[in-house]
This record gives structure tokens, C-alpha cells and sequence, in this order.
């Protein structure tokens, strides 16, 4: 990848042999690596997808090639599941209406429905109806990457929901917390960092707008956790954190560190 990133920046020649410029501050095209870590991204979402799907193995794997494949294959782990995951008394009217948004970002993204999110997490959604990101993110199926990508979508679609549907209870019990989760509430019982937080939060989705990219393409969300926690003074300190790097320290550092002070 290196190779490749100074190949397409002329400093060397095509072979990767023989050095075009010697000289050291010579800019780097970065497209490449950011072309790489994007191809990297996507292939990951499609292994969470298809890890966590419901559908045949089989014809997952047949439609991936291009291939014609039946429904059922009637031998892998999903066929074979006696009894489907089924979460009970949750508005079908709500479930719908994410669906709705499912196939919206489907279309979008141009990928299968399915690959999006799959049926159990828009019962749960439907079910527990989460009011920000962090019971989001508690939902089966719903991680921060998704979250960060078309998470406000359905939390506008649940708001919506409840605006029309006044006094409606949501179920009394949360999905359980992952170990992350739990670790997490510590970090959220500091109000001062909480703040900091959220205005990272808000910050990150703005430049994302007007940048027209999504909000994860720029900082992960573990990143952001990473700046309030460890407080970056300098350009330089962001730059040497996992996740921010000289490029994005030069072009985001001011914002970030003006951002986290006081």
C-alpha cells in the first residue's frame, strides 16, 4: 500500500525500483490509501452482514459469485434453525415503517436489503424503541459503524413514531449491555467529558454534511472517546492517535483541540 500511494504520487517509478525525487517532504497522494481503507471498510461490513444474517449460507454465497440459488439449501446453520429468532409485542406499524428506511438505505447504498440491517434488529428497534445512540447501539445487530452511518435516521423514524402514538410504554426491559457498553457508562458519568463528547459528536456530523461524506469517514467513534479521554494539547499529540493521523491532524487539529478545551 505504501508502494502504491508513493507509485501514484510520482516518487518512484513504476516497478517500485528506482526513486523519482529524493526529495523528503514531497507531498503523498493519499487517495490510494483512502481508496484501500474504504474497499477494507466495505468488505468488513459485508462479513458482519453476512455473519449476523438470517438467510441461507448457500444462496448467500451463490448470489455473491452471481449465481441463480434456491432459497434454502436445507443444510446450513440458518436452514436448519428449527425456530427463528421472534421478538414479541412490538409495534408492526413502527417495524414497517423502519423497513421503509431499510430499503431507502438499500437503494442508497446498493446492496441487498438484508445487508443493511436484518429483520430481528427492526423488532428490536421496533420493541425497545431507543431514544439516542447509546441505546442504539444496544441493539442486536446495530454497531458503531452503523450507528455512525444511518443511526439518527432511525431514531428520527422512532421519534416520529412516538409523536403520533403519545403514551405509548416501551418495553420495561433494555437489550443487555456488552462489555463495551458497561465499560462505557463510567466514561458517561463525567458530565464535563459527556460535553466534550457531544460536541465532538456534533462537530464530526456538520463537517460530514458539508463534506458529503458520512460521519464514520471521518472519525470512528472510539476516536472521538480517545480525544476526550486523553485531551490532546498539541497538533501534534492528535496527529500520534490511533484513528486521527497527520493528514486528518493538519486538516482537522484546531477544530478538535478548540473543541475539547476547558
Amino acid at each position: 500500500m505504501t508502494l502504491a500511494a508513493a507509485r501514484a504520487s510520482g516518487l518512484v517509478d513504476i516497478t517500485g525500483r528506482r526513486l523519482l525525487s529524493h526529495d523528503a517532504k514531497a507531498p503523498i497522494d493519499m487517495k490510494v490509501i483512502a481508496e484501500h481503507k474504504r474497499y477494507a471498510e466495505e468488505r468488513l461490513e459485508q462479513m458482519e452482514a453476512y455473519a449476523q444474517s438470517s438467510m441461507c449460507r448457500h444462496a448467500q454465497t451463490l448470489r455473491y459469485f452471481g449465481e441463480e440459488a434456491p432459497a434454502k439449501c436445507s443444510a446450513c446453520d440458518n436452514c436448519l434453525r428449527k425456530q427463528p429468532v421472534v421478538i414479541a409485542e412490538y409495534p408492526h406499524d413502527l417495524y414497517d415503517s423502519l423497513l421503509e428506511v431499510r430499503d431507502q438505505l438499500a437503494r442508497e447504498m446498493q446492496r441487498e436489503p438484508d445487508r443493511v440491517f436484518q429483520l430481528r434488529t427492526a423488532q428490536e428497534i421496533a420493541l425497545y424503541r431507543p431514544r439516542d445512540r447509546n441505546e442504539l447501539t444496544r441493539i442486536w445487530g446495530i454497531r458503531e459503524r452503523r450507528a455512525d452511518w444511518y443511526g439518527e435516521r432511525l431514531l428520527e423514524t422512532v421519534r416520529r413514531w412516538e409523536r403520533s402514538h403519545p403514551g405509548m410504554a416501551r418495553a420495561s426491559a433494555p437489550p443487555p449491555k456488552t462489555k463495551r457498553q458497561r465499560e462505557a457508562d463510567e466514561f458517561r458519568g463525567d458530565a464535563s467529558s459527556l460535553l466534550r463528547l457531544e460536541r465532538l459528536r456534533a462537530w464530526r456530523r456538520e463537517r460530514a454534511e458539508r463534506d458529503r461524506v458520512f460521519p464514520y469517514q471521518l472519525f470512528w467513534d472510539r476516536t472521538l472517546h480517545d480525544i476526550v479521554k486523553r485531551q490532546p494539547r498539541t497538533v501534534d499529540d492528535l496527529a500520534r492517535m490511533n484513528g486521527v493521523g497527520e493528514e486528518k491532524a493538519r486538516r482537522f487539529g484546531e477544530e478538535l483541540l478548540e473543541l475539547v478545551k476547558g
